[in-house]
């Protein structure tokens, strides 16, 4: 092995153990990556206090079904929640208050029908999706999440609302997919 490569090997190995150090301290630090392509992928801070529609939220998905079905077919990372995953990360698009629909045609928020949100009737790999139809309004303490800009995200149209506890309302930082951010 040539002087070059053993230096490129050993520089990169340093770098690599270097990063997985910090990763403890980003955990700590309030910032969040996110790999997924629900939303743009990068890292996000958490920025506290109130949450309002729009706004990113990072939470950990219930112990139910279809969250259990999502773990094992690897829409969902294994992690630190309760479930068993890592937290998701959404934009919420209903809150208390707010009337909704989850139907084959998409999801319909005070009557407007957003963009891309019709369901898929199977996953990437053919396999049936869940088909949630609900309406009505979402309760005190509920929310609706959506991904920003991904038809195949994970999110309301398939489990409908959720807790608001334990969502934390996060920022783009670095993003190196930047999609639709506001």
């Amino acid at each position: 092995m040539s002087a070059f490569y053993r230096t490129f090997a050993r520089t990169f190995g340093a770098v690599g153990l270097a990063a997985l150090a910090l990763l403890p301290a980003i955990a700590h630090s309030g910032l969040t990556l996110n790999r997924s392509a629900s939303v743009p992928e990068g890292f996000y801070r958490a920025t506290g206090g109130s949450i309002g529609l729009g706004d990113y939220v990072t939470f950990c998905p219930p112990d139910r079904d279809p969250f259990r079905a999502a773990l094992d077919r690897g829409y969902l990372e294994k992690g630190s929640c309760a479930l068993g995953s890592y937290p998701m990360l959404k934009v919420i698009v209903a809150l208390a208050g707010d009337h909704y629909v989850i139907d084959t045609h998409g999801v319909r928020i005070n009557g407007v029908l957003l963009p891309g949100s019709a369901p898929a009737r199977q996953d990437a790999a053919g396999r049936p999706m869940p088909g949630l139809q609900t309406s009505g309004v979402i309760e005190n303490g509920q929310m609706l999440v959506m991904g920003d800009h991904c038809p195949s995200s994970f999110d309301s149209r398939y489990f409908g609302p959720l807790p608001l506890a334990g969502a934390k309302p996060v920022t783009p930082m670095l993003l190196w997919r930047a999609g639709n951010v506001r």
